[in-house]
């Protein structure tokens, strides 16, 4: 039997909390920077586009107390149903929200906002990418920092990622299914968005196909872009790291980590 599902409407991730934990759930590399900058104030932490709570479980677990926000209703769902299992998990606020708008969480400030794994890439113009971070801006206290881990579009990363259809994984789930990720990216310079479209095929035990195909855009940032567009939100003491080991950003860097404060008193 073969059946086939379209994830349409606002939310290309309403049936993927799953299969997106198959790919994501065990990816630690960048838990120990963000604990890192998280320890540096006694504040809550935020988390923009918080997705399936991944992050948000590790905060829990180290005794720091966030917030997370996201706007997929299913994805949130997800979160709670993981920080429920975790060990002070119930320090932990699940808001369905919009990033351009973390100011508007109701909760007090926060020492540190972080914009995990390609977050603010899902906002695919300048104009949204500056709201999301002037309301970081406003959402944190004075002394507090922002955390944002993009993609570093090199020419051979962005050629790779438009060279497809391209197979991203394949993983075998507890009921013995197996599931391939397949991908197909349009990279479009002039305005730095790119089309995505995902499918994801499960053969499962019983002979039985089902693929769920969902599309949605990026737009990736340039180191100097971000640094550019971090001063003109008020951030100071910005630093660049190409990796999760915190070397010093360089050409070759697979990741654009910056790291920017909030001064204590506000010279905008």
């Amino acid at each position: 039997m073969t059946s086939s599902a379209f994830v349409s409407g606002n939310d290309p991730y309403a049936m993927l909390p799953a299969l997106y934990d198959l790919e994501h759930d065990q990816f630690e590399d960048d838990l120990p920077i963000i604990l890192h900058f998280a320890a540096v104030s006694d504040l809550p932490v935020l988390e923009a586009g918080s997705g399936t709570g991944r992050v948000l479980r590790a905060l829990a677990q180290n005794g720091i107390q966030a917030t997370g926000i996201d706007l997929s209703r299913p994805m949130n769902d997800a979160a709670r149903v993981r920080l429920a299992a975790t060990q002070n998990g119930n320090t932990t606020t699940i808001i369905e929200g919009d990033m351009r708008e973390l100011d508007a969480t109701g909760t007090e400030q926060f020492g540190l906002v972080v914009y995990g794994l390609n977050a603010l890439m899902h906002l695919v113009t300048v104009e949204d990418q500056l709201a999301s971070l002037r309301s970081a801006w406003n959402a944190l206290a004075p002394g507090g920092a922002v955390l944002i881990d993009l993609m570093h579009p090199h020419p051979e990363q962005l050629t790779h990622l438009g060279s497809g259809p391209l197979l991203e994984g394949s993983w075998q789930t507890d009921d013995d299914s197996i599931v391939d990720k397949w991908s197909a990216r349009v990279i479009r310079p002039a305005t730095q968005v790119i089309e995505t479209t995902l499918w994801y095929d499960m053969f499962k035990p019983d002979g039985s196909f089902q693929r769920i195909r969902t599309a949605f855009d990026h737009r990736y940032v340039h180191a100097s872009e971000l640094m550019f567009m971090l001063g003109a939100c008020g951030f100071s003491e910005v630093s660049l790291f190409g990796g999760y080991d915190m070397e010093p950003f360089h050409d070759d860097a697979e990741r654009i980590i910056a790291h920017a404060v909030k001064p204590e008193s506000d010279s905008r």
